[in-house]
């Protein structure tokens, strides 16, 4: 029989497993109506001041909130790897089951071209620790899927990551 920390632990791994999934295809609308990633969650809920509205006759532009609403806020806190690179304090957020903002991560190596910028980006939960473990330059066997980096939950947006 399954304890109850370990039942509830594996509600909150089904929880932002689904929840990784919907941001997902949010992220991927949003690259549809604008064109490019969304350069941090929070793009999903507010546009951006450098984003046009929604043409209709383009076809073009934010044609958000493309989730909501925002089940919380985003907290910058360094020391657990929730920098500004993720988000500003404050800015609507996707927290996953253990109430910890999710984050859209971009990778940093330099000379990436779109599409393996796009092949590596990837949503993350930081898990239960609440410390985000998952380095920009992590990459999944099977991307698709989700994956685990210590306890951080990783979805890919895309796939497979290339060379």
């Amino acid at each position: 029989m399954l304890r109850g920390s370990s039942v509830h632990e594996d509600a909150r791994s089904d929880v932002t497993r689904v929840q990784l999934s919907r941001l997902r295809e949010a992220t991927t609308a949003y690259r549809d109506d604008v064109g490019a990633l969304p350069t941090m969650l929070a793009d999903l809920f507010v546009r951006p001041p450098s984003i046009p509205a929604f043409d209709p006759l383009a076809g073009k532009g934010w044609n958000g909130p493309y989730v909501s609403p925002a089940s919380g806020t985003y907290s910058v806190v360094d020391a657990s790897g929730f920098t500004t690179a993720y988000g500003a304090a404050g800015s609507p957020a996707w927290v996953d089951g253990w109430k910890h903002a999710v984050v859209l991560q971009l990778p940093t190596t330099p000379g990436l071209g779109k599409k393996a910028l796009e092949d590596r980006a990837r949503l993350v939960s930081a898990g239960p620790d609440g410390s985000i473990q998952t380095s920009p330059g992590t990459d999944a066997p099977n991307p698709l899927d989700p994956l685990q980096v210590g306890d951080d939950l990783v979805l890919y947006l895309y796939g497979p990551p290339g060379p």
